[in-house]
C-alpha cells in the first residue's frame, strides 16, 4: 500500500473557499476606515509641524508663521517665512491634497469645539523666540464628514490634537 503526503484537491478547494470569504468580508471594512488613516494622518502632520514651527522660533529667536490658506480646495498651508501674506519659492508648503480622500479644512458634524464654542478656522498660527504663540485651532475632515481633528494652539505654545467622532470630542 503507498502512503501520499499531501492535501486532496476537495481539501484545498475547502480552504481557497474560506480564504475568499474571510477576505470579502475584510476588504469592505479596510476601504471604510482608509479615509480615516489619512485624516489622522493629515492632523498628526500638522501638529508635527507646528511643533516644527515653535522649536526654529525658539532657534533662531525670531517669529514663525503658519498661513492656513482655504481659498484653493482642498486646502494647503505653509511656512510664512518673509512674512508677506503669500507662498514664496523656497517656503515649505504642505498641500492637503496629497493626503487624497477628501481631506481638507472643515468640521466634519461638529458645531461646536470641546469648550462649546463656535468653530473658527485660524488663518494664522505664529510662534515667538520665547516658545509662545498666537492661539487658534485649525480643523481638518475628509469625504466622510461626521469626523474631524483640531489641532490647537495655546498661548503658552503648547498643542493639542482632539478628535470628534461623529457625536463627542475625545
Amino acid at each position: 500500500m503507498k502512503n501520499y503526503d499531501g492535501f486532496t484537491m476537495i481539501e484545498l478547494l475547502v480552504v481557497i473557499g474560506i480564504i475568499s470569504i474571510a477576505i470579502a468580508i475584510a476588504v469592505p471594512n479596510l476601504l471604510t476606515i482608509y479615509p480615516d488613516i489619512r485624516l489622522k494622518t493629515a492632523a498628526r502632520q500638522l501638529m508635527s509641524n507646528l511643533q516644527k514651527a515653535r522649536i526654529m522660533a525658539i532657534k533662531n529667536n525670531t517669529t514663525v508663521r503658519l498661513r492656513f490658506d482655504s481659498t484653493v480646495t482642498p486646502g494647503r498651508y505653509y511656512f510664512d517665512d518673509d512674512n508677506d501674506g503669500a507662498i514664496t519659492p523656497g517656503e515649505e508648503t504642505i498641500l492637503l491634497a496629497d493626503y487624497q480622500n477628501g481631506v481638507d479644512y472643515g468640521s466634519g458634524a461638529a458645531v461646536t469645539n470641546w469648550s462649546t464654542a463656535a468653530i473658527t478656522q485660524a488663518a494664522i498660527l505664529s510662534f515667538t523666540g520665547k516658545g509662545t504663540a498666537s492661539s487658534g485651532s485649525v480643523y481638518l475632515d475628509n469625504i466622510n464628514s461626521t469626523i474631524c481633528y483640531g489641532v490647537t494652539v495655546l498661548t503658552t505654545g503648547s498643542i493639542r490634537m482632539r478628535k470628534f467622532n461623529g457625536t463627542i470630542w475625545d
